[in-house]
């Protein structure tokens, strides 16, 4: 079996929207007394960090379905023996008053040879390119991720990582709007390099 996965997870709400430019997370950022040091900020393509990200949300039951996924492709690579840590960059939150389980997935800006990579597809919802890929938190769509076993060096957990290689986005919204930072949950930007020439490996998309 195939270490990588490739999944196309449709009606998703996207937050924390990096696809426009390069990013990568800042951790001696000063946010202020009493606030968690860290940020998101632009970069070039040379910070060995630098990565487009995105994070996206479903309703519990289908979350919950798609984390199981996650583990039982963990278990299908590693076998049953090895100790499934974590799908790096999940996390949990309230929002709304209901339990919100969020999913990130990344793409880093140079293979593991230092070639630059392109840009995840990012296209609306008759498959053109979107001209203005800058688009806002609670935008709606699908999202096609490769999942495949990693360390995260971070938290020295082994588990799933996430790819993004396409951006469906059927309700786009733009518009002045100011958030917080997204936590750092320690995964997005230690992620494994994604070489372009595995791309053979994911003939198929298995629907979610």
């Amino acid at each position: 079996m195939s270490d990588f996965r490739r999944v196309k997870i449709s009606n998703v709400d996207f937050v924390f929207i990096n696809l426009d430019s390069l990013v990568y997370f800042d951790r001696k950022h000063k946010n202020g007394e009493g606030k968690k040091d860290g940020k998101t900020v632009e970069c070039s393509a040379d910070n060995p960090l630098a990565n487009w990200n995105v994070s996206f949300t479903m309703d519990e039951e289908r979350a919950k379905k798609f984390y199981n996924m996650c583990q039982d492709h963990f278990k299908a690579c590693c076998g049953k023996k090895e100790p499934f840590g974590a799908v790096h960059g999940y996390s949990e939150t309230d929002f709304d008053d209901k339990l919100q389980m969020r999913f990130r997935a990344s793409r880093k800006a140079k293979d593991s040879k230092g070639k630059l990579q392109q840009q995840p597809a990012v296209v609306d919802a008759y498959d053109v390119p979107l001209e203005n890929r800058r688009f806002f938190n609670g935008s709606k769509g699908d999202i096609v991720v490769t999942m495949f076993p990693a360390d995260n060096p971070s938290t020295n957990k082994k588990g799933i990582s996430l790819i993004v290689n396409k951006v469906t986005v059927t309700n786009p919204i733009y518009g002045a709007e100011e958030y917080e930072d997204f936590d750092d949950v320690k995964s997005s930007m230690d992620a494994p390099n994604f070489d372009r020439d595995m791309a053979t490996e994911f003939d198929d998309e298995i629907p979610f």
